[in-house]
């Protein structure tokens, strides 16, 4: 097995010699505008909603509401263009 520290150095090197840089142009936002942080906060929610559920009788979240959720996550993942700050 390889060691981490060789693989981040093998990785640094291999990232100068094609010209891969980080984007460094990408703005901050707060982190109530993230979409990733919000679909992680309903998920949590969910969770404890869930657990409660548990020990007084509750309606059951459908598991469509779950795959949306992870859904949504993931799209905001791959679209996010700024960082948080």
């Amino acid at each position: 097995m390889i060691p981490d520290f060789l693989l981040k150095i093998v990785g640094r090197r291999i990232g100068d010699k094609i010209k891969l840089q980080e984007n460094s142009t990408m703005e901050n936002k707060k982190w109530f505008q993230s979409k990733t942080v919000w679909t992680a906060v309903v998920g949590g929610l969910l969770s404890i909603y869930t657990a409660i559920g548990t020990i007084h009788p509750l309606p059951v979240i459908p598991e469509w509401i779950y795959t949306l959720l992870g859904a949504i996550g993931l799209y905001g993942l791959r679209t996010a263009d700024s960082k948080i700050s």
